[in-house]
């Protein structure tokens, strides 16, 4: 077995980090989403996006070469599916990741919106009390 450098990604490594890649875009994400309920002809995904013809092409060729989706063409028409159904946990794991996370997001501003409350409360002074000394004319 030979040692790789400090900071030397192992090939599982990258084909890992590739196949994140390929899903790092909002309408690679909407493509995957859309294919989730099976597959699809490029005139449908153009419909449910509103992405131009030539955007939507280039995404899907993104992900068609990181193995994340398959075609075939029938007539005039090419139809995209998702390669492996196992995508479909991938995309639920994300979304239950971000979901986790604005609700603990959510819990912490309400915690900081409660301590600002707190502190306005106590930097105003009690009715018929005077401000502090020094605290402005």
């Amino acid at each position: 077995m030979t040692h790789r450098g400090e900071g030397m990604p192992s090939p599982i490594d990258q084909l890992h980090a590739d196949l994140f890649k390929a899903l790092a875009h909002p309408l690679r994400v909407q493509i995957l989403g859309l294919l989730t309920e099976g597959e699809r002809s490029v005139s449908d995904l153009i419909a449910h996006t509103g992405a131009e013809p030539s955007h939507l092409s280039q995404q899907l060729g993104v992900l068609r070469a990181a193995g994340v989706l398959v075609s075939h063409r029938e007539a005039s028409n090419v139809y995209y599916r998702l390669r492996d159904p196992r995508t479909l946990h991938l995309l639920a794991t994300a979304k239950e990741i971000l979901a986790s996370s604005l609700i603990q997001n959510h819990d912490l501003l309400a915690d900081l919106e409660a301590s600002n409350l707190e502190v306005g409360k106590k930097a105003q002074p009690k009715r018929g009390q005077r401000p502090p000394a020094g605290g402005g004319r």
